[in-house]
């Protein structure tokens, strides 16, 4: 058995241990708001110095919508300046009285290990001057008093209730200077955005009305077959197909061939065309869709989906498979 003397000691050695390395991290993250206060310091300096050019290239933009998208970006580059340097700041002042942050819960402490109150307050003029009448608010002869009235239980509370006030402060100090470095980083990002912008907008031009790709969409064609795949896809389709169409020939033919009438019959009303070619095409690219293995091998190597049939997986499936269906009326749409 420890005897009550080490266990004592064994106590005051952990509350020790404990408040020191607490006062250590937040040595540490004075050390890195410090860090970021002096890289806000080195930014604006270089700002100040370019500002010509940066005007400059801001008066140059034409646009209204390039004007947007700059001022977006400089509005976020602002804003994460301000919030770095207000948190970096708020790290570096010292937290004066971090006890009316502790729930003590009953507990009497007298707040003998550190001592902060003054008296008179320390404000006005004793902030600039050394006056002889600026005292500690506890006298000498009271805390000696008060240190002799200690016992051992009544020494670990007040141990835990330091313990309590610097874990508060590192808290505090850690989370602030945290998001600082984070804003930051978000400002190096948005400053690479916009470097990149400029850098386009300055050597990167391309000129001309030469299209990569000069191809002519039937527009109200696609439009018509867009309609028409929804009614063939969804209102007269039944629910035996929708099922078994994936798993069983009959099904999956007698759903292909509804659907490819409608399409064909509502194109041909609409816009007066019907071709055999178009037919096969619409027909047999649904039968080889609906059938499913190539969306099940597209889901599985391209788009990465681990496990088809789960609820949450299923209603990707489906916007895959609409998707190929929209890719083939586009491309009847160019033909035609």
């Amino acid at each position: 058995m420890i005897e009550e003397k080490d266990r004592f000691k064994h106590k005051l050695d952990f509350l020790f241990k404990a408040i020191d390395d607490a006062q250590n991290t937040i040595r540490f993250a004075d050390t890195k708001a410090g860090a970021v206060i002096a890289f806000w310091s080195l930014v604006i300096t270089a700002l100040i110095r370019t500002k010509e050019s940066w005007y400059s290239w801001l008066i140059s933009i034409n646009t209204w919508i390039d004007k947007i998208v700059v001022y977006i970006i400089l509005i976020l580059m602002i804003y994460f300046c301000v919030q770095s340097v207000w948190l970096a700041y708020l790290t570096i002042v010292p937290k004066s009285n971090p006890d009316a942050h502790i729930d003590k819960d009953g507990v009497d402490v007298q707040g003998l290990f550190y001592l902060h109150a003054m008296k008179p307050t320390l404000k006005g003029k004793y902030l600039y001057h050394n006056y002889s009448d600026l005292k500690l608010a506890i006298t000498t002869k009271e805390y000696l008093c008060k240190l002799d009235g200690l016992s051992d239980a009544d020494i670990h509370k007040e141990l835990a209730f330091e313990l309590q006030k610097v874990s508060f402060i590192r808290n505090l100090k850690i989370h602030r200077v945290n998001i600082a470095i984070t804003a930051v980083i978000r400002f190096l990002i948005t400053l690479f955005i916009l470097f990149v912008y400029w850098f386009g907008h300055q050597f990167i031009q391309f000129k001309g009305d030469n299209e990569l790709f000069h191809l002519e969409v039937n527009g109200k064609l696609f439009i018509v077959l867009y309609i028409a795949h929804k009614i063939g896809d969804y209102l007269f389709q039944t629910d035996k197909q929708a099922r078994l169409k994936s798993e069983e020939w009959g099904p999956l033919l007698k759903h292909c061939l509804v659907y490819t009438l409608i399409v064909i019959g509502v194109a041909y009303l609409y816009t007066g065309l019907f071709n055999w070619t178009a037919v096969m095409i619409i027909f047999f690219t649904h039968v080889f869709l609906d059938k499913r293995s190539f969306l099940l091998w597209w889901g599985k190597y391209v788009k990465r989906v681990k496990e088809s049939d789960i609820p949450h997986m299923q209603s990707a499936m489906l916007e895959l498979d609409q998707a190929f269906h929209y890719i083939v009326l586009f491309i009847v749409s160019l033909i035609y």
